[in-house]
């Protein structure tokens, strides 16, 4: 059985900024790291993904990303931040007021 990372706090969505909070009993942070548990990159990617998808009902495509910082389960809440121009989103990615990650991403036609 699949169970999601991040979990989105609809909620609390806008549309420059969303809030998700991290499942910390998922299987996954008994593997990535036992003693310092953190969200593999990849995912991370995806759940960025994921948003942008879901809140322009289009495809998009990430041009880069820089990680600052890892990006934790036991901490705050993770907050997306965005900014559109064109065809092109910029994000940043928040946890407290740590930035843990930021890039850009392309919207497909």
């Amino acid at each position: 059985m699949h169970r999601e990372v991040f979990i989105l706090r609809a909620e609390e969505a806008t549309d420059r900024e969303t809030k998700m909070v991290l499942d910390a009993s998922h299987p996954i942070f008994r593997e990535h790291f036992p003693d310092f548990p953190v969200v593999p990159g990849s995912m991370t990617v995806e759940m960025i993904l994921r948003c942008f998808r879901s809140s322009t009902q289009r495809d998009v495509h990430l041009v880069y990303a820089s990680f600052l910082h890892p990006v934790r389960p036991v901490e705050e809440p993770i907050v997306l931040k965005s900014s559109c121009r064109s065809h092109e989103i910029r994000f940043a990615l928040t946890q407290g007021q740590k930035p843990v990650c930021r890039g850009a991403l392309i919207i497909e036609d």
